[in-house]
């Protein structure tokens, strides 16, 4: 069964019962992650006696995996295996998985995510009555909007508060679409406002980011695509700098799908299939940079960006040095993997 809506999805998944394998396809990794993270939780309450295995992350060795999906387990009722990015398999291994899907163990679940169901949809239709689907890979931007405003909600009453549709909208606009930077803005408002029953829009001013997201997603493009975006306002914080990092975490995210697809020698058509929510400008603009960068580097510049995220929030640096020092760090990333002979890389790591 395919669903292309979050609440039908999650409505039928509390209201039926389960099946052997769940495919969510969306574009946004930390968005996909939480959904897949959701679906693993509540498998496990169906079956107490369960293990999760794979943290939802494709870095496991792809052997363990079917392994894990094929053996039955001497300790545990179910095996959960969580995948959060099929789509970094090759197509042997994306095979693997399918002959799972089709003949799947009594014992084992697979949650499984992609960035879209391009190299999945034979196996969502031959398994259809095995499997249930939730496909955002091709949602509209006022419908993630509408999507996202309803999780602040949500999150809220979780932790026994309350928020209006128009307060919710007041914090996306001012974060963007990004989840993870969401939460925390929400959870910062949330510690603020102490006993008080329910979040305001004063509340959202007083402590919540007053960012301006296309001076944010300008800055990031130009981070990402040319090593370069200094800051000259001097009353740069750390209110301002998260929802940077945020800005170009989705470009970085967005650049290495695409980067995985090339490695893979899919043609621009097909690429171009993946992400049908990218504009034309901004497609030919990710596949110059692709093409032109060994795919390592989009890697490494997500792992320098986790780096400065951690020491915004454990050290005293201040907002405009983390920037500046993102930013040379990237740059010299991104010289250093300027593609060049294959040679070359084999020297530098030997």
């Amino acid at each position: 069964m395919k669903f292309q809506n979050l609440a039908s999805f999650e409505k039928h998944l509390h209201a039926s019962s389960e099946v052997s394998s769940y495919i969510v396809a969306c574009s946004d990794s930390d968005e996909r992650s939480k959904i897949l993270s959701s679906i693993g939780q509540w498998l496990c309450k169906k079956h107490p006696g369960s293990e999760v295995l794979g943290s939802f992350s494709s870095s496991q060795k792809f052997q363990s995996i079917i392994e894990n999906l094929s053996t039955q387990p001497l300790f545990s009722s179910h095996i959960i295996v969580g995948i959060n990015d099929a789509s970094d398999f090759s197509k042997k291994e994306r095979a693997e998985l399918e002959g799972f899907i089709t003949k799947p163990s009594k014992f084992a679940f697979l949650v499984m995510g992609a960035s879209s169901l391009k190299d999945f949809s034979a196996v969502c239709n031959t398994a259809k009555n095995d499997i249930v689907v939730l496909d955002l890979s091709q949602e509209k931007t006022w419908d993630r909007q509408r999507r996202l405003q309803q999780w602040l909600i949500d999150r809220c009453i979780k932790e026994g508060k309350k928020i209006s549709q128009g307060v919710a909208a007041e914090i996306l606009d001012a974060c963007g679409p990004d989840i993870m930077l969401l939460e925390q803005e929400l959870l910062k408002i949330i510690a603020y406002i102490g006993a008080s029953p329910s979040i305001s829009s004063e509340d959202v001013k007083n402590i919540g980011v007053n960012y301006v997201l296309p001076t944010g997603w300008n800055m990031a493009e130009s981070l990402v695509w040319e090593g370069k975006a200094p800051i000259k306002d001097p009353s740069f914080s750390l209110s301002d700098l998260l929802p940077l990092l945020g800005q170009v975490r989705y470009h970085l995210q967005l650049l290495r799908q695409f980067a995985v697809y090339f490695s893979q020698g899919q043609s621009r058509e097909e690429i171009a299939a993946h992400f049908p929510q990218v504009r034309q400008n901004s497609f030919d603009k990710c596949m110059q940079l692709i093409s032109s960068h060994h795919p390592a580097y989009f890697d490494e510049a997500l792992k320098c960006l986790f780096k400065i995220d951690l020491l915004s929030k454990n050290s005293s640096l201040s907002a405009d040095f983390l920037w500046d020092y993102l930013v040379s760090q990237i740059a010299q990333k991104k010289v250093y993997y300027a593609k060049k002979s294959p040679s070359h890389f084999t020297s530098q790591r030997a």
